[in-house]
């Protein structure tokens, strides 16, 4: 199954090690470059069909870097949601058929870590 440019009017970032396959859909991450920009986000894809479709998980500003854990039914990623300047790590779960529930900032032991954190993650990693 290819999905090109061509066909989604979209730069497709497919990086090996941030693509993984699993029984029901396939998750790949379509973006306009650069990274920065509102309109990178992230999108799965039905071997089967061919279909995609952006995840729920994604919002008004940028949704970038991914990574699935090893059941493939959590995914982390980086997002610039909460001020649009520095990117966060969220975890979402995604049910068995494609369904992201809703996102939250990877926690922290102070509640108020995010208000004086001067720094940006880019590459999660579970």
């Amino acid at each position: 199954m290819v999905l090109s440019s061509d066909s989604t009017g979209l730069s497709i970032v497919m990086p090996g090690s941030r693509l993984m396959g699993i029984p029901d859909f396939l998750h790949v991450r379509l973006r306009v470059f650069p990274a920065f920009q509102k309109s990178s986000d992230i999108y799965c894809m039905d071997l089967a069909t061919g279909d995609y479709r952006k995840l729920d998980c994604n919002s008004g500003e940028s949704e970038s870097w991914h990574a699935w854990s090893s059941n493939s039914r959590w995914i982390a990623f980086s997002s610039k949601r909460a001020d649009g300047v520095f990117t966060r790590i969220y975890l979402c779960y995604i049910d068995k058929s494609g369904k992201s529930g809703k996102p939250f900032v990877l926690p922290q032991e102070d509640p108020f870590f995010y208000d004086s954190f001067m720094k940006t993650y880019s590459v999660p990693e579970f």
